[in-house]
């Protein structure tokens, strides 16, 4: 038996598909959509199997259940499950499949599918020899995340009926957290602009998509290196109105946040906001009409934002 107490995304995740292992089943107590996203981005062959054992005891946050729902119907490489039995699942396995004549290569331990269980927290893995952990629980006790009826088995946190966000919960829970302005318009010399090319007109050239959009982050935020992730690590970010992405910081130094899956929802949310159509160009009148030029990102914890921008 080996023991990993560090870099455990490079021992128990990067490594065994690096050598060739394709085919990995995760039982863990809790998963982020973020982590899942960045391991299938960048493992682009891996089929991932992944069942969530607290989401009875400790309720699935109704943003993280939409993003879940989202990436196993976008990903045929992905079945995530809630486990809804009696007694809830904290154990954390890691099981990776025969393959290549290769046997099985199994992992257990303390950390859980989230980028604090692999990176930001200590915990220890250990490689072990067992089955396959997801044969011995029932088929009864599991519950599909793409289903269309799991919103009626399952109950999801923050959650006022439905899909639908509770928004007014949320806003009282972030009071008091830490908070970050980041302006969606250009000042200089007292003449403020929306920048034609870049920020919420990012898709407003030749060769892109009109929508393409990202929030600038100044240079005075950005280099708070403990306010949002790291460059290229993504995030969750759930707005005023009830709505959520995953988004991620790109260019240099991070300087811009933008949805990850396709930098044009970012885009269409914006005009949806400012009552344009989609494919029209952001102008400062647009911003003073709709009464608000910036947005406050409060940080709710490392993989998880909330933004304001509301408007009387």
């Amino acid at each position: 038996m080996t023991v990993y107490e560090t870099a455990l995304k490079h021992a128990v995740l990067e490594q065994p598909y690096k050598k060739g292992r394709r085919r990995l089943s995760v039982l863990t107590g809790y998963a982020s959509p973020p982590f899942i996203e960045d391991l299938l981005v960048n493992m682009p062959e891996l089929q991932l199997e992944v069942v969530i054992g607290m989401a009875r005891l400790d309720p699935i946050t109704l943003w993280n259940h939409r993003q879940f729902k989202r990436l196993a119907r976008e990903n045929e490489r992905l079945s995530i499950k809630y486990f809804v039995g009696d007694k809830p699942i904290h154990s954390k396995i890691y099981f990776w499949h025969p393959e290549n004549g290769d046997p099985e290569l199994v992992f257990v331990g303390s950390a859980n599918l989230t980028r604090n269980g692999f990176i930001n927290f200590r915990e220890v893995l250990a490689s072990v020899k067992m089955a396959n952990p997801l044969d011995l629980i029932n088929e009864d006790d599991l519950a599909d995340c793409s289903s269309e009826v799991v919103i009626n088995e399952v109950d999801f946190a923050y959650s006022s009926g439905g899909e639908k966000i509770n928004v007014q919960r949320l806003k009282r829970e972030i009071d008091g957290k830490p908070y970050v302005d980041l302006p969606l318009v250009r000042n200089s010399r007292g003449v403020r602009t929306v920048p034609e090319k870049s920020g919420l007109n990012w898709g407003q050239r030749e060769g892109r998509d009109p929508d393409q959009a990202y929030i600038r982050v100044p240079a005075e935020v950005y280099s708070k290196a403990d306010f949002f992730p790291p460059r290229g690590e993504r995030f969750t970010v759930i707005t005023d109105d009830g709505e959520s992405f995953i988004c991620i910081r790109a260019q240099e130094n991070g300087k811009a946040i933008q949805t990850s899956e396709s930098n044009k929802l970012m885009g269409l949310y914006f005009r949806k906001r400012l009552g344009l159509n989609s494919g029209e160009r952001v102008r400062i009148d647009d911003i003073d009409r709709y009464g608000r030029d910036s947005v406050r990102i409060y940080k709710i914890d490392d993989e998880t934002f909330y933004m304001d921008y509301y408007s009387d």
